[in-house]
């Protein structure tokens, strides 16, 4: 008997089969967290369903409360589907973002078991170690993941530590990191590095609510209220309501 998770499979066959054209005539997804919802909702089995709606969950998040609601989802993609690297990925960046970093670190070093070598794995967990402060720890990572040489030994001490400036030029081609990086350290009162990764990340992706939002801070923490400022009306026109969570001054 044909039942309605095998009619629908996954919602990326439903897209496929329907076709762009009608997707968009219809106007039935807005967005791709409505149209995750729906096809949750149509295959509560769907690991890739559950997957896709935790990590757009994630990405748009601001708010507590949707950062619970992507949780759950990323860790019901998972048991469905435990060999699946990719939601071990999203539930270690939004474990980072919520500073559950054992639980993080776990997630990730999931990945790495089932993607092993990965540099996109490599770079995510380094980075969390550099949220931790722990350079020593993030440095080979981070230079595995840009395929380059480990750092020069110093003797019986081990490695040479580099700069935290060093480090995060070594994930400045993901915005995604730089973000999470550049909210860790706003958080831990290091604006100035913030601003450098916020800046990069946001050259990366210019529509990414959460870099203009971090962004705002780090100037406000450095001192340049004009350069907050102008952050404070890009964020207006990308989201009212992020701008309103943040105070004028």
């Amino acid at each position: 008997m044909t039942t309605v998770s095998a009619l629908v499979g996954g919602a990326a066959l439903i897209v496929l089969t329907l076709g762009l054209a009608a997707w968009t005539q219809t106007q039935a997804w807005r967005d791709s967290e409505t149209l995750w919802r729906w096809a949750v909702e149509m295959d509560p089995a769907c690991s890739l369903c559950h997957g896709n709606l935790g990590s757009a969950l994630t990405s748009a998040e601001l708010g507590q409360a949707r950062l619970d609601e992507a949780e759950v989802h990323l860790r019901r993609a998972i048991a469905l589907r435990p060999d699946n690297p990719i939601p071990n990925f999203n539930l270690g960046t939004l474990l980072s973002v919520r500073t559950r970093y054992d639980e993080a670190e776990a997630a990730f070093r999931r990945y790495l078991e089932l993607q092993p070598g990965s540099p996109t794995g490599l770079g995510r967990l380094g980075l969390l170690y550099l949220l931790q402060g722990r350079l020593d720890d993030a440095a080979p990572l981070l230079l595995r993941a840009r395929g380059l040489p480990p750092a020069p030994p110093r003797g019986a001490g081990g490695p040479v530590p580099i700069p935290l400036a060093t480090a995060i030029g070594l994930v400045e081609d993901d915005p995604g990191a730089l973000m999470l990086l550049g909210r860790a350290l706003v958080e831990q009162g290091n604006s100035g590095a913030a601003v450098f990764a916020l800046t990069r990340a946001a050259a990366l992706a210019p529509s990414a609510v959460p870099a203009h939002f971090w962004l705002v801070l780090a100037y406000r923490g450095v001192g340049r209220g004009d350069l907050a400022q102008e952050q404070m009306e890009v964020l207006r026109r990308l989201d009212p309501g992020a701008a309103a969570g943040l105070p004028v001054r």
